[in-house]
């Protein structure tokens, strides 16, 4: 009889596992924006990165639309968080957690240099449609050779999770990264 009940308990609880989706619904769309975000981009080494735009105030974004699944958003489409300078992004996704965390990533080819880029994103945003703000980091880095790199992002280094290249091997370069105030904009 005890077998019974063990064999009845993990049989319930697959079933539970199995159905909670459907009860819980489809998940929703939101859309935030459009925002304004302050900006201030640094060299690797924690100095102000020197372009004549830096740093900058207002610039504007969005709007962006949002999946809520639980209580978790996700950025439908990446190209929708970078503004109107940016180029197209075949892949990235961006989160922001019940609690507020936003993490993320984007891949694609810069327009400025040519070369393989990566963006990583780590923050804490609060999502409340038809706003969301907070602050975050975005880290940058570039695909390629030294001279490659270096070429365009002087102050490049190599991340210690990387292996030193070896002359003229490519290797992915920590160039930049570049915290950010997001908020709506005042009526």
């Amino acid at each position: 009889m005890k077998k019974l009940w063990i064999i009845f308990a993990v049989t319930l609880v697959m079933l539970v596992s199995v159905a909670a989706p459907a009860f819980a619904g489809p998940p929703t769309t939101v859309t935030v924006g459009p925002w304004l975000e302050d900006g201030t981009r640094y060299n690797p080494d924690g100095t102000l990165y020197g372009v004549s735009w830096n740093p900058w105030t207002a610039d504007p974004n969005g709007p962006m639309d949002l999946r809520q699944t639980g209580k978790a958003y996700h950025v439908v489409n990446i190209n929708d968080y970078y503004n109107a300078f940016a180029p197209n992004i075949p892949e990235g996704h961006m989160v922001i957690s019940g609690s507020g965390v936003l993490s993320g990533q984007a891949e694609y080819i810069s327009s400025v240099s040519g070369l393989p880029m990566r963006d990583r994103f780590k923050g804490k945003m609060t999502v409340a449609p038809p706003s969301w703000y907070g602050t975050y980091t975005q880290y940058s880095y570039a695909y390629g050779t030294e001279g490659e790199v270096k070429t365009y992002y002087p102050g490049a280094i190599i991340p210690d999770t990387e292996d030193i290249p070896e002359n003229g091997e490519s290797a992915w370069w920590f160039i930049h990264y570049t915290e950010y105030t997001a908020y709506m904009p005042s009526s």
